[in-house]
């Protein structure tokens, strides 16, 4: 996210700065379910597909890590004061954003050779980043 908004980049004008490949991969996942095969809200009632839609973005967004350690403080106080109500939806949401993030950065506790792979393709990303981050004369992110 940095780095698109730090060269400007279109994605990161259209999402205003803020979670920016967050709001990009929502954007693009409801889009994709404009397609009567992708549709999984057809047989909704307009209430349920709104409390999914909901809950949808609200997972996708905390994959965002900027977020990471304010919203691992709230889960671990939740936790801590067994403060969580799962009758209450707002609970129920946050907890499920938790576990989504909890699982978007989880390749740490895969088999090595998973972790690996995907550690190596993260710091060619990363590396390749900076290489253009240098080349448009930007701070390396």
């Amino acid at each position: 996210n940095p780095y698109l908004i730090e060269k400007q980049d279109e994605i990161a004008t259209r999402y205003n700065d803020i979670s920016v490949l967050e709001n990009y991969h929502v954007a693009t996942t409801f889009e994709l379910m404009k397609n009567e095969r992708f549709n999984i809200f057809e047989s909704f009632t307009p209430a349920e597909a709104k409390r999914v839609r909901k809950q949808m973005i609200g997972a996708i967004l905390a994959t965002d890590m900027a977020l990471h350690f304010s919203k691992i403080g709230i889960f671990k106080g939740k936790i801590q004061n067994e403060d969580i109500d799962f009758t209450n939806f707002e609970d129920k949401k946050f907890i499920c954003e938790q576990i989504f993030h909890i699982c978007d950065v989880s390749n740490v506790a895969k088999p090595f050779y998973l972790a690996e792979k995907w550690a190596n393709l993260l710091f060619y990303e990363f590396f390749h980043q900076g290489d253009n981050e240098k080349k448009l004369n930007h701070n390396v992110s």
